[in-house]
């Protein structure tokens, strides 16, 4: 890894003549933005005082909270080749913070730098081995890209078949030129698709080497009267493009997933890690397949993984082990696609997989035969379940995964909370002051926990409890006075001052309950009988029309109804419909 001072970057920037630098950052999809100094403005970007519009890129701030500053990497200098060699173009990948100088905690480069602190607080180091795959295609007399190709090749062929080798050949010497470490580039299975391998390197070096690949290979093929696309499923009826992530934690320099004495090779962190992963793919999968899309690569008959399973010797599951040296041991997750923004789905990763080590998490046994070839009933038996099938599926997966909520009516303490429960691996949906926020928060979940102080900025405790939706529960973090077990239905209390071991263990016991409650929730709902279900939509639809509620007010006020009167959601909706229909 490179490592720069700020006189470094100086006397690099004199010696190779550099008269423009771009300062780099991503929104929250992945894509690359940037704000331009001349390199008589260096010291300026260099003392972090480049200033720009944060309320203009997707999922960084409102209008309100717009001011934000880029705080160049020094290590991420490199100059771009295929730019003129007088007065040379540069480049500083940024991190984004806000006008008071904290870090924005939207910024996708800060997200995953988070959850890598984490694994260095449990002694590991983050690998990961991209392998990204992408099309290219003829653009018309005007420039406008196409998804048309003359050529036939195939896996691995060369030209020439492989019309675009050439091109290939020119983003490979120009990523080496820029410092890359390119391990092998090759023509893919379907027509006009490539793919270039890049070496294992530290997660955040990996993520920005990914966003940065994208700019050379769009910019490469242009220069070549091609476009380059990374959608993933560009044209039907042709294998899609992946992103498959090689996956690997080390101690001390030393890989931490392999055991010599394991059948398969693999430590127990390994099989914990694949785990963690195959617990929370599905939620997983609308960061690493966030367009539409992606779930038309994610379908049977194209190499493309569908079903959620890991396997040492077949390449149709999820996760495959690749045969390796006992150092190069490593996690091939192969669902990923391009699209994705690489410091989120890295995140997300990583954080699953630390769960699992941190509970322990075993994987169900490995599928060493091609799954494809199993059968619906087969894969039934064997409890093989699907990745989702489309973008919204894969939304609402993301947002049942059980969320938590910290407001406090101080954001010191609130932020403190936060970031103490980040690091035991939870996950933090919001930080908040007031009741409002805490409520706004949690209508867009399905279900989480709120730790909360006694009395917020707006409200108590006891009215936030009141407006919280059914699913959610609440840890209430106060003086002992202030609060007395099963006072209020749905609350659960820790004294002040708050010890670490109880926050963290109160909190795991309510994840765990809340995990229990969700497969009765599941199983009452499979029981149901189509009356039953007709039965709550026509009450339903009547308290939509009579009260003016929407669908999700309305089915609330039925399971508020529910909880209130002890009785079960059908009695309920019978109840509601006896009333209303007078």
């Amino acid at each position: 890894m490179k490592s720069y001072t700020r006189d470094d970057i100086f006397e690099m920037v004199e010696e190779e003549d550099v008269g423009f630098i771009r300062l780099q950052f991503t929104d929250i999809f992945g894509t690359f933005k940037n704000v331009a100094v001349t390199a008589s403005q260096l010291k300026r970007a260099l003392d972090n005082q480049c200033m720009f519009d944060g309320s203009s890129i997707e999922g960084f701030a409102r209008v309100e909270d717009s001011d934000m500053y880029l705080y160049p990497d020094l290590n991420t200098f490199a100059t771009f080749p295929w730019r003129p060699q007088q007065g040379k173009v540069a480049r500083l990948i940024c991190d984004v913070h806000k006008a008071d100088g904290t870090v924005l905690e939207s910024d996708p480069r800060h997200v995953l730098k988070r959850v890598l602190q984490e694994a260095k607080e449990m002694g590991y180091t983050f690998d990961v081995g991209p392998e990204c795959e992408f099309f290219l295609f003829h653009a018309d007399e005007d420039g406008t890209p196409t998804t048309l190709t003359h050529e036939c090749a195939t896996y691995f062929d060369m030209g020439p078949v492989d019309l675009g080798e050439n091109a290939r050949r020119d983003m490979v010497l120009t990523l080496e030129d820029m410092g890359f470490v390119i391990e092998s580039s090759h023509h893919e299975k379907a027509a006009a698709q490539h793919e270039i391998d890049f070496h294992y390197d530290e997660a955040l070096t990996a993520a920005d080497n990914m966003v940065t690949a994208k700019m050379v290979v769009k910019t490469i093929a242009k220069r070549h009267g091609l476009h380059a696309t990374f959608m993933p499923k560009p044209k039907y009826g042709v294998n899609g493009s992946g992103m498959h992530l090689n996956l690997s934690l080390s101690r001390n320099g030393v890989n931490v997933f392999s055991d010599p004495e394991d059948e398969k090779g693999l430590s127990r962190e390994a099989y914990w890690f694949i785990g963690g992963i195959m617990e929370h793919i599905k939620a997983i999968t609308f960061i690493t397949n966030p367009i539409v899309n992606s779930y038309k690569r994610l379908v049977p008959g194209y190499e493309a993984p569908v079903y959620i399973a890991w396997s040492a010797k077949n390449r149709t599951p999820l996760i495959r082990i690749p045969a390796s040296s006992p150092q190069s041991t490593r996690i091939e997750l192969r669902s990923p696609d391009p699209s994705a923004n690489p410091y989120l789905a890295l995140a997300v990763c990583l954080a699953a997989g630390l769960n699992g080590i941190r509970n322990q998490t075993m994987p169900p046994g490995s599928i060493d035969c091609n799954i494809f070839e199993m059968g619906e009933e087969g894969r039934r038996k064997a409890g093989i379940e699907r990745l989702p099938g489309s973008l919204l599926e894969a939304a609402r997966e993301f947002y049942k995964d059980p969320f938590i909520i910290v407001v406090f009516p101080s954001r010191e303490n609130a932020a403190n909370i936060r970031n103490l429960l980040v690091r035991y691996g939870m996950t933090v949906s919001g930080v908040c002051t007031t009741g409002a926020q805490a409520m706004n928060h949690a209508d867009a979940l399905d279900e989480g926990i709120v730790v909360c102080g006694y009395k917020l900025k707006d409200m108590m405790y006891t009215e936030l409890r009141e407006y919280l939706p059914e699913n959610f529960e609440m840890l209430l973090v106060a003086s002992r006075d202030k609060w007395s077990d099963g006072e209020v239905c749905g609350v659960m209390g820790l004294p002040m001052p708050i010890k670490v071991q109880d926050l963290i263990g109160t909190l795991e016991m309510m994840l765990t309950d809340m995990e229990r409650r969700r497969k009765k929730r599941k199983q009452e709902k499979k029981k149901r009988s189509p009356k039953d279900q007709e039965l709550i939509r026509h009450a339903k639809e009547l308290l939509m029309e009579r009260n003016h509620m929407s669908e999700e007010e309305a089915h609330r006020y039925l399971q508020k109804s529910s909880m209130e009167s002890g009785t079960n959601i059908v009695e309920t909706a019978e109840m509601v419909l006896s009333m209303m229909s007078k």
